[in-house]
């Protein structure tokens, strides 16, 4: 379980104060003064590791959420990140501070006071470090809880039931953003395992992707799924096939990444609208997914400036050449994906139905919404 731990720089000592706290716990902890290490591009190592973590503890100041200080911007990319997962955040406010002094996002999840200003150690900054370490240990706890009703299950399910558990640890190491999708609780997949027709009947509703993913990856390019929607309509048998097949609508944003200056930058913002199927067997099991190939996006916007400001226009035809480039990639790994199986699982999150599917170099899990 990483923890991330975001603040303005006036507060760098309570930070470093939590962090050392943390880690002398064993709690895995990202500090940026602490975690980056000279040769990494710094922007990019912060980014990587907020997608990674599990926990977010934000030491705010509404002065220091201002434009042009990174503060804002990292802390823009954390309620982005909580917005579309699981990911737990709490945020510390120091004196003068007050709940009300938040944005309405941060108002509506955990929040904990200090009495001090929070510029320099003090004792009494103890007391909220203590808590967020019960926090941790809470929830460390629950998932010591979940991982123990796995192991039950999978006993269980040996008859056939595709678990996450039991993936290979390549695809496990790759898919890190099946870091929450680890805690899925089994059992679900089991009360649906029995029935075919009645798990197709279930899981049609409307889904929302539970985490981005790097889709494709060239040479300096990449692009990334950072929102999607899936629109599961309803459930038709194929006789041929002997199978139930759940037919749907989905519509994936990405967006498209050059290097730039030495390190990625967003030139353009691309949206696919595709069908797809899922296959499942009589018995319950989740056997695949087949979707329509699309060549281009059906809208197509490009960014005019980088993440400072500045302006891309001078790049102009290196990066229409690049745009070009990732869309011809990621239309032949779609084409590809049609005849290299993912293999597909059933669980829940956060007490919905999760249906995920695990490829060889990312996961894409859907969570039902309605």
């Amino acid at each position: 379980m990483l923890v991330f731990i975001s603040y303005p720089r006036e507060f760098k000592p309570v930070a470093i104060a939590l962090d050392a706290q943390l880690k002398s716990r064993k709690i895995a902890t990202f500090l940026d003064s602490e975690s980056i290490r000279p040769s990494d591009v710094w922007r990019l190592e912060i980014e990587s590791n907020i997608r990674e973590a599990a926990v977010f503890v934000v030491l705010y100041r509404p002065e220091a959420a201002i434009a042009g200080r990174y503060f804002l911007i990292e802390t823009e990319r954390i309620m982005h990140a909580c917005e579309r997962s699981l990911q737990r955040i709490i945020t510390v406010i120091f004196a003068p501070t007050k709940p009300l002094d938040l944005p309405e996002f941060f108002q509506n999840r955990q929040i904990l006071e200090s009495e001090t200003e929070g510029t320099h150690k003090d004792e009494r900054d103890d007391h909220w470090i203590d808590k967020i370490v019960q926090e941790l240990d809470r929830l460390n706890e629950i998932k010591k809880k979940i991982k123990r009703r796995q192991i039950v299950a999978r006993t269980a399910l040996a008859a056939g039931v595709l678990i996450i558990a039991l993936l290979s640890n390549k695809l496990i190491e790759q898919g890190r953003e099946l870091e929450q999708l680890r805690m899925v609780s089994i059992q679900t997949a089991a009360n649906y395992a029995s029935d075919g027709k009645s798990l197709c009947q279930s899981l049609v509703g409307s889904y929302g992707l539970h985490q981005s993913y790097v889709f494709t990856a060239g040479v300096d390019t990449r692009s990334i799924a950072t929102h999607a929607n899936w629109k599961a309509t309803g459930c038709e048998y194929n006789n041929k096939n002997n199978v139930f097949v759940l037919k749907g609508e989905e519509l994936t944003d990405f967006d498209i990444e050059v290097i730039i200056n030495n390190k990625y930058e967003r030139v353009a913002t691309a949206t696919y609208v595709y069908t797809s199927a899922v296959s499942i067997s009589k018995d319950g099991k989740l056997l695949g997914r087949t979707f329509e190939t699309i060549k281009n996006p059906q809208d197509l916007k490009k960014t005019p400036k980088d993440r400072n400001g500045k302006s891309l226009d001078e790049y102009e035809k290196f990066i229409d050449e690049k745009i070009k480039e990732v869309i011809e990639i990621r239309a032949q790994k779609h084409k590809d994906l049609r005849t290299k199986t993912c293999t597909p699982t059933l669980g829940e999150m956060g007490g919905r139905i999760t249906v995920a599917f695990i490829c060889l170099d990312y996961t894409r899990a859907m969570v039902k919404i309605s």
